[in-house]
């Protein structure tokens, strides 16, 4: 699938909001409590499918431009939970 230039910034902002949105999910929790409660396993584990998804479709330019950012695991985790649709809760609460 060709990679659209334009769409970069929309695809920077949804990781962002998604990002955010992990962090408020997860806000308070520890490991244990992550495990206890599906409902916030759920709710994050959709957010980091979000972050993987936008990290895959942003154009290759943009990615070699920042180095700082880890663009193959983002978008690899995006890949177990579409693909695989197996995900160790404990590889994303470490994330």
């Amino acid at each position: 699938m060709p990679r659209n230039p334009t769409a970069d910034p929309i695809l920077l902002r949804d990781m962002l909001n998604a990002a955010w949105a992990a962090r408020r999910f997860a806000q308070g929790l520890d490991h244990v409590g992550f495990m206890a409660s599906a409902l916030h396993q759920q709710a994050i584990i959709r957010v980091v499918g979000v972050v993987g998804e936008a990290a895959w479709r942003i154009t290759p330019a943009l990615k070699t431009s920042d180095g700082t950012l880890p663009w193959p695991v983002m978008a690899g985790i995006r890949h177990r939970i579409v693909q695989d649709q197996i995900v160790s809760h404990r590889v994303v609460y470490e994330r």
